[in-house]
């Protein structure tokens, strides 16, 4: 009879995480100083990577900070989604900043993202 380690029902349970459900468990792991395992770390890559498109800006900055506070540079496909998704949410905030009449500074998010880190 086999049975399942706690890291492989993680590995399960990830793979039906939300877009909020994967950067909360990515940055619960980077402040407690730990790095989920090899694979559970795979399947929130992935996961993250396939919802960037869902993530707001909150997800995506905790994703972004559990990564750099884990030491850990995304996979090149999550970064880019990361990246388009983090200018499509400043972009979209400052359109509707332009439309109140109110000019504001969220689009310079964007351009300290990472702060060149990755590139």
């Amino acid at each position: 009879m086999g049975e399942f380690s706690d890291q492989d029902r993680g590995v399960d349970l990830a793979g039906t995480f939300n877009a909020q459900d994967v950067a909360n468990t990515l940055r619960v792991y980077a402040t407690m100083g730990r790095e989920p395992g090899a694979g559970l770390m795979r399947e929130l890559e992935g996961r993250a990577e396939a919802l960037a498109g869902t993530f707001n800006a909150q997800d995506v900055a905790n994703t972004l900070w559990a990564c750099a506070t884990m030491g850990r540079e995304p996979g090149a496909g999550l970064r880019r989604a990361l990246e388009g998704r983090a200018e499509a949410l400043a972009a979209q905030q400052a359109e509707e900043e332009d439309q109140r009449g109110g000019g504001g500074g969220s689009a310079d998010t964007v351009s300290h993202l990472g702060n060149d880190r990755w590139r």
